[in-house]
């Protein structure tokens, strides 16, 4: 982190420009980063306010947490079996905790070997080698599945429930994942 000098007054939604990493600038204002950049334009979106134990953001938010701390970003919610983000060139990502529209920056089909959230083409999840069938990594990309339809692309998986029982939230009740049986 560094301080930088402010540039703008953008807000949560308001076109920005990145100035890259290096000089760490944006045009939106304080409290909010721009994110979502292609070519350096982007979408301003808020900083978590709130604690580290009780991080807040608005209600189509999440508070996403990365960088040990250094970088505390409200980015979108989302629901995996929709893929609904509408930031261009994002995908609906699971960060460990909450599903997230996070930039997709991978186009790793289902089965290849994956290391980041964001690696796997959207509609997928990086998941362990143990659960996916000759997985040449520590991890491969999942598809993600319907409960209620379930279908899975690569043979010897099955669709089975993302959440154990009674632990789902709202909505998120059909997830499921394409995973070695039992």
């Amino acid at each position: 982190n560094k301080c930088v000098p402010l540039k703008g007054d953008g807000v949560t939604g308001d076109d920005c420009v990145y100035d890259g990493a290096a000089l760490g600038t944006d045009d939106c204002d304080v409290g909010y980063m721009c994110y979502y950049t292609t070519d350096g334009v982007g979408s301003c979106i808020p900083l978590c306010t709130g604690s580290p134990d009780d991080p807040i953001c608005d209600a189509q938010f999440n508070c996403s947490i990365s960088n040990e701390g250094s970088l505390i970003l409200c980015v979108y919610a989302c629901d995996a079996l929709l893929q609904d983000c509408e930031q261009e060139g994002t995908g609906c990502f699971w960060d460990g905790t909450q599903f997230n529209c996070d930039p997709a920056v991978g186009d790793i089909p289902e089965g290849d070997p994956c290391g980041y959230i964001n690696d796997c083409d959207p509609g997928n999840i990086c998941l362990d080698a143990e659960v996916r069938p000759d997985c040449a990594g520590a991890a491969c990309c999942g598809g993600i599945c319907d409960l209620s339809d379930p279908v899975c692309l690569i043979n010897g998986t099955e669709c089975v429930a993302f959440w154990d029982m009674g632990q789902a939230p709202p909505g998120q009740e059909n997830l499921g994942v394409c995973v070695l049986p039992g």
